[in-house]
């Protein structure tokens, strides 16, 4: 359907034109359509390109008029726009743009509107500043000195001399045979690993190595310290403790370490409480190391080492051993401490190490430690620091788990040696449960290497596996096919630690830190030490402390003795200088005499003293550098101060915007809905119901906007008088319906 304008006739009636016109056109479109019908026709097997249809002349000017509703309706949504921004400039509380607005001189709009600038850029500068700085330093530590109260650490003992100088001088023999029948003095070690004794050094080195395996595959516990032999004295908070609170820990270094737990028939917790930094609330102990007989006695004295050093007399026959086996003759002629041996080129000093490490931890070898010396009182004194982190990415920490099992690792603090060592079933190893630390990820990651590089674990870090599993491990020290497989797997993990190891571990500690605990407990030990004990007081010191204590103690008849199975030695015949029987048969300590070493005195025990500066320690807690209130406040003031701006601002800001965006569309909605109205009035008109002068009244009213709403039956003849007198002055066209 098309309207079509004409212009109008004065003599001649509406309705008659229109209908003579319709009937006209309609046979013209009849004539033409059929010819051109049969035209286009296609002929068989051609295809043909169907040309689109010319418009019509009629909706030129009508796509002309539609255009330009468009550009006028922009400039009008402009325009819109513009008029909201002006109204928003008047009652804004930015004080700078308001002055604009107000302002009736043009030079004061330019000042104000580069004072506004000027603010923004300024403002916009600090805030860039403000927000670089919180991503270099997100979190501020907090320190507060007396923010939390010192608990006691636990407190691991170790031996810097491992092999106990008592066992090696009274238990040689058994010693000697006990090497003889099971590893044969390490004589197929040698052959196997021919070519790499050729100096001092590599033999040194080799012997050494010998015995770090004799340690992986034996039961080495007796041949150690004895924690009974270990303590003299000991008091903790003025009370008694005992070998009942020190648990065993083995590593390749030290051997038998003692880790001491304040636990005793109250709570824990309690227990471990500090209340004041005097001596007496800390862990008193007067230990003996028991690591210098060997210089009192003239038949084991050092002078006698030659023969292992010595290049030239390798060869020469010996009335004691294998010429062949330089390790043979050593041990058999006693050449050569053990410890000194096992202490390879490092000339540890005397002494015992102490270790301050947190409640349930594994006492590490890389933690915090201090070395007490032979001969001295010393007085280690800790401060306690809870450090309590913020898990971030950048700086990532490990939060506390609910489940125990993330929260613990578990390693063999001792365990027994092969089966042929025992005449029943071998027990298992002792597994002790740690609290996990950022070191036992270091650990477990240097076992996964070992492991995927020599299907083998190593020695030198916690295990969690039996001692079967580990590469320096031999079942059987006297069979070659053993032998072989056994060094196989030694050359590998030498390896494996010399070139991989050595420069993986600076990563693994880097990647441990997110393995760190965000809350824990960190000590800070320093030492000061004198000379013990006086002149006057070794005499006392015997008396009181040692005899009581050695009186009836005897190494070799402990039930986990796996060498020393006939061996008892007595350290009080070392200490003084009476026989086992005088002493085991008196009653009391006065019924017999004794004399003693005073060099033995001061290079075989020492006292020392563990104890809290304070009672309280300092709490460091990281805290996000902003928290939301001052982050709130800092930005906020910030714009208050560069541009006036606040909170009301902002929701000024949001209704501005909320106006720009739904103005428009108000517009083009009532536009919508004017169009779909005259549509409806247009469909009336065909159906009969509403005269075509009728239709063109409202589309004038809707093209100047003003049409809202639908003709009532009311106004119909209003509508159609002033049509009707429209048509008669000629201000507008009639429309035609060309159906």
């Amino acid at each position: 359907m098309i309207l079509q304008p004409i212009m109008p006739d004065g003599n001649s009636s509406n309705a008659e034109e229109a209908s003579d016109h319709r009937s006209q056109q309609a046979s013209q479109q009849a004539s033409q359509i059929s010819p051109q019908s049969t035209a286009q026709q296609p002929q068989e097997g051609i295809i043909q390109q169907q040309q689109p249809a010319a418009q019509p002349a009629a909706y030129r000017p009508q796509q002309a008029r539609m255009d330009q509703r468009k550009k006028k309706k922009s400039s009008e949504t402009v325009k819109l726009l513009i008029s909201e921004f002006n109204d928003y400039g008047h009652r804004t509380t930015v004080h700078g743009l308001g002055h604009m607005y107000q302002s009736t001189d043009v030079r004061r709009k330019l000042f104000w509107l580069l004072i506004t600038i000027v603010g923004c850029f300024a403002c916009g500068i600090h805030i860039y500043f403000i927000v670089a700085n919180y991503n270099e330093t997100p979190v501020n530590s907090v320190i507060l000195n007396g923010g939390v109260h010192v608990n006691f650490p636990d407190v691991t003992l170790c031996n810097m001399y491992p092999i106990s100088e008592s066992v090696q001088n009274h238990g040689a023999g058994e010693i000697r045979g006990h090497i003889r029948k099971y590893w044969r003095f390490f004589r197929g070690f040698i052959k196997a690993s021919a070519g790499m004794d050729n100096s001092t050094k590599d033999r040194f080195k080799m012997a050494r190595k010998f015995f770090q395996i004799f340690w992986a595959s034996e039961d080495t516990r007796d041949l150690a310290h004895d924690d009974d032999l270990f303590l003299v004295y000991c008091r903790y908070k003025s009370r008694p403790c005992s070998n009942k609170q020190f648990k065993m820990v083995q590593n390749i270094d030290y051997w038998n370490c003692y880790t001491f737990t304040p636990k005793f028939d109250g709570e824990e917790e309690e227990d471990r409480r500090v209340y004041s930094g005097n001596e007496d609330e800390g862990l008193n102990l007067i230990m003996y190391t028991n690591s210098h007989l060997r210089n009192i006695h003239a038949s084991n004295a050092l002078t006698t080492t030659k023969g292992f050093y010595d290049e030239e007399n390798n060869g020469k026959d010996s009335s004691n051993g294998d010429k062949s086996n330089y390790l043979e003759r050593y041990l058999v002629n006693y050449n050569l401490s053990l410890n000194q041996l096992l202490a390879g080129d490092k000339m540890e000093p005397d002494g015992i190490r102490v270790i301050l490490h947190e409640k349930g931890t594994y006492p590490h070898m890389d933690m915090n430690s201090v070395i007490v010396g032979n001969g001295d009182y010393s007085k280690v004194v800790f401060s306690m620091e809870r450090k309590i982190s913020k898990n971030r990415p950048d700086f990532p920490c490990r939060e506390t788990s609910e489940d125990a099992a993330d929260e613990e690792v578990e390693y063999v603090s001792y365990y027994p040696g092969v089966d042929v060592r025992y005449t029943t079933k071998r027990p298992p190893p002792n597994f002790k449960k740690f609290k996990r630390d950022r070191l036992d990820y270091v650990v477990t990651r240097v076992q996964d290497l070992f492991w995927s590089s020599c299907s083998c674990y190593t020695h030198v870090v916690p295990f969690s596996h039996f001692n079967s599993k580990l590469c320096y491990f031999c079942r059987n020290g006297t069979d070659p096919v053993e032998i072989r497989r056994t060094l196989e797997r030694v050359h590998c993990h030498d390896r494996v630690y010399q070139n991989q190891l050595k420069k993986n571990i600076l990563t693994y500690f880097s990647d441990s830190q997110r393995f760190q605990p965000c809350t824990g407990d960190e000590y800070d030990v320093k030492m000061g030490s004198s000379a013990w004990p006086s002149q006057r007081d070794i005499m006392f010191l015997v008396d009181q402390y040692v005899i009581p204590a050695f009186l009836h103690e005897s190494v070799g008849n402990r039930s986990y003795n796996s060498i020393l199975k006939n061996t008892r030695v007595y350290p009080i015949r070392d200490i003084v200088g009476t026989t086992p029987e005088q002493a085991i048969g008196s009653k009391t300590i006065k019924s017999f005499n004794w004399t003693v070493d005073e060099f033995l005195i001061r290079k075989s025990f020492l006292k020392v003293a563990i104890h809290a500066d304070s009672p309280t320690g300092t709490l460091n807690e990281e805290v996000e550098s902003y928290s939301f209130a001052e982050a709130l406040s800092e930005i906020g003031g910030i714009f208050g101060l560069y541009a006036g701006v606040s909170l009301l601002t902002f929701f000024e800001f949001v209704e501005l915007a909320y106006l720009m965006a739904t103005k428009p569309k108000e517009v083009t909605r009532h536009e919508k809905d004017g169009k779909s109205k005259f549509a409806m009035l247009q469909q009336t008109m065909e159906d009969g119901e509403l005269p075509a002068s009728e239709v063109l009244k409202y589309k004038q009213l809707f093209d100047r906007g003003n049409c809202c709403a639908l003709p009532t039956a009311s106004a119909s003849q209003q509508s159609r008088s002033f049509i009707m007198q429209a048509e008669r002055e000629g201000s507008v066209r009639r429309p035609v319906i060309v159906s």
